[in-house]
């Protein structure tokens, strides 16, 4: 967790940033291990997975979400008066949760700055160690010497370096830490004088706290303030920029004696003001599961691009390079030597063959002075905008349990870790500890999205088109209220919320509610024709609108439960059907396009669209355990980060249409189609 405010404004505002990179508080011996377990071990699929210590997931609670940042600057001699900015900040969990990674961007009287930080737990110096990339710095990237650590309820940050032959100290304290907001306060002097105050910062969570975090790092495609590097180097690095298919072949070895291949993704983006490049990459495949998050930047010393190496397999969370790569013409090599078994080896990672759409990336290892042979091939094809930049991982992998599920099980409802699911003739309760369902209710045939609220179970009845209540009590059917169904095919969802049900009961735009003290409509509310799906949250009823069958059109409608009045229509993609509240937004799958849609309750307005590829009918989306879960044909499931608007995850392999839900600590997905539902971790690659 770097100061965010401490070396933007000791850059740009007093231009002191005199600390550098290799003065991390770690021995020669603690560095030396990086490259050549990164180039051996880490792809070799043998070495086991450190988890995260109570420290770091002590910073990771306190800080991971979207923060709207307010600034006050102090005067000074730049602005006798004072300034003020604003601006937000993203924290979220590195490579294994074992770092946590910040990204700023501020604007204001001070200007448009941005930078990036890095910082995870020494247990030797037992503090945090902390890295920082400012857009102020043409240094690229620094470590602070003292790092921070929590004291009492406040975490610490501290620095020193040299400017004009005086020697100055910079500390910055987060307080009054609280779930929705903190405080920054940056402050500097000359060792051993009082420090003064440089500026405030006023920090507000703009994304909803969840409880449990998605536990993998997943690289994405940021969109940076500098598409172009300002590193020393040849003019072709600049094409490394973007996301990347990767084919890996591996060499046969000990571990693997017929050798092996696989795929990854890989991600590079400028740094902040372009003084320094990451690499994020990502596999998840038979042979590795590996997570990567490196900032490279030009150590003027050494002569070559020094970096800081973070990985899932790391015991350390993350080392700063022991050397540094070097260009030799278009080619970068990184080159280290360590010991092993007695011996000097030597391992090595190469880039060659830079396109703007496809490089190659090669490991070397064996004895020094010896011919070095590889160990493992990279070839990479750029991915374009519209592409999927994440590996599609089978689903069965990432499952906890797989239950055969005889008959036709496809919608669903979450209670409790455990849900229930429509199948022929009957609704079900599954729960993840039980190979058989654990109740059973008769229903002719039950359809859409069910509901559950005021101890009763919400089914939509095809045959009828009636609405049954089931007491979660007894489980018996205690009413069967006649209502209609907007969709007799059963492609409609019920809406619990606001102290009543809400169902679509008339193609024609009926929006009915249903006192649940009564059994019976209360109200049925004017909406517009062709909508079927309903959803409640954030104070309101939300209905997808489809448009007529083969127009193409689609809008979202939001009803006040209070006035039992539309008060927004809000175009959306193509044909939306299935929708989700929660996790920041309003979220629908749009079946015309494959798209997603995401409403800023706030605005009313679509806020961003993602494009998945899974256009066709059928499908479910879900929000919950930090993300959106995309159920579809095409894609089995997609996971997508709010914080990003990306999708952060995918698992195959297709398996017709189903539902998806999250159910306290773990995520339903059903198929139908070949009799399974999969219960997945809360988590979208656990």
């Amino acid at each position: 967790m770097r100061a965010t405010a401490l070396q933007l404004f000791v850059t740009s505002l007093v231009f002191m940033s005199g600390a550098s990179a290799q003065q991390v508080d770690k021995t020669a011996s603690q560095l030396a291990k990086k490259s050549g377990q990164r180039l051996s071990e880490d792809r070799s699929g043998t070495v086991k997975q450190p988890q995260p210590g109570p420290e770091i997931e002590k910073l990771v609670k306190a800080f991971s979400g979207t923060w709207s940042i307010a600034i006050k600057i102090d005067p000074n001699k730049r602005m006798p008066k004072g300034g003020a900015g604003q601006g937000e900040e993203t924290w979220r969990p590195g490579p294994g949760r074992l770092s946590l990674i910040e990204e700023y961007h501020s604007s204001g009287d001070e200007g448009e700055l941005s930078g990036l930080g890095v910082a995870w737990w020494d247990k030797d110096t037992q503090r945090y160690q902390v890295m920082w990339c400012a857009s102020g710095n043409p240094q690229g990237c620094i470590a602070m010497k003292h790092g921070a650590k929590w004291e009492g309820n406040q975490v610490v940050a501290e620095d020193e370096s040299e400017n004009a032959g005086k020697k100055f100290r910079f500390k910055e304290v987060f307080a009054d830490i609280t779930e929705n907001s903190f405080t920054q306060t940056l402050y500097q002097g000359e060792l051993g004088s009082d420090l003064k105050r440089l500026l405030t910062i006023t920090a507000s969570r703009k994304t909803t706290p969840h409880v449990e975090q998605p536990d993998d790092f997943t690289p994405k495609s940021n969109v940076s303030q500098t598409q172009s590097l300002k590193l020393p180097g040849p003019a072709v690095q600049n094409s490394l920029l973007g996301t990347w298919s990767l084919t890996l072949k591996y060499e046969r070895s000990t571990e693997m004696p017929n050798g092996a291949t696989g795929r990854a993704t890989e991600v590079w983006w400028a740094g902040p003001g372009g003084y320094s490049v990451i690499e994020e990459y990502y596999q998840s495949d038979a042979h590795e599961h590996l997570e990567e998050f490196i900032p490279n930047w030009w150590d003027s010393q050494a002569g070559g691009q020094r970096f800081l190496y973070c990985a899932n397999t790391l015991p350390e969370s993350c080392q700063l390079s022991k050397n540094v790569a070097k260009w030799e013409d278009d080619r970068n090599v990184y080159t280290e030597e360590r010991e092993e078994s007695g011996k000097k080896m030597t391992a090595q990672e190469i880039f060659e063959d830079i396109s703007p759409n496809s490089f190659t990336q090669i490991a070397k290892e064996g004895e020094s002075g010896k011919s070095l042979k590889p160990i493992l091939t990279i070839h990479a094809t750029r991915l374009s905008d519209g592409q999927s930049s994440q590996t599609v991982t089978p689903i069965a992998k990432r499952a906890v349990v797989t239950l055969k599920v005889p008959g036709f099980a496809d919608f669903l409802v979450a209670d409790g870790d455990g849900v229930w699911t429509t199948n022929k003739g009957r609704v079900e309760k599954l729960e993840h500890d039980h190979p058989e369902p654990v109740a059973t209710v008769p229903a002719p045939n039950p359809c859409g999205a069910m509901g559950i609220g005021f101890g009763a179970l919400w089914v939509a009845n095809c045959q009828d088109a009636s609405l049954y209540r089931v007491d979660l009590k007894t489980v018996r059917v205690t009413s069967v209220i006649p209502i209609g169904l907007a969709d007799p095919e059963g492609e409609l969802s019920i809406a619990v919320g606001a102290g009543s049900v809400w169902l679509l009961t008339d193609e024609r735009g009926v929006l009915s509610r249903v006192d649940p003290q009564t059994n019976r409509v209360s109200t049925q509310i004017k909406v517009a024709p062709y909508s079927y799906a309903a959803a409640f949250g954030f104070g309101s009823v939300w209905i997808t609108n489809t448009g007529k069958a083969g127009s193409g059109n689609g809008f979202v409608q939001r009803i006040d439960p209070g006035t039992n009045s539309v008060v927004a229509t809000i175009p959306v993609g193509s044909t939306p059907r299935f929708l989700a509240a929660g996790e920041g937004g309003v979220w629908t799958l749009n079946q015309g396009d494959g798209s997603v849609s995401r409403i800023d309750p706030s605005s009313n307005r679509v806020v961003a669209t993602i494009a998945l590829g899974v256009e066709g009918p059928g499908g479910d989306i879900a929000t919950g355990a930090g993300v959106v879960w995309v159920r579809a044909s095409k894609v089995l499931l997609s996971v997508i980060r709010p914080e990003t608007n990306r999708i952060v995850a995918r698992f195959g392999p297709p398996a017709g249409s189903g539902a998806v839900r999250v159910a306290g600590k773990f995520i339903w997905v059903t198929a139908h189609d070949i009799q399974t539902v999969w219960v997945l971790p809360s988590s979208p690659t656990q």
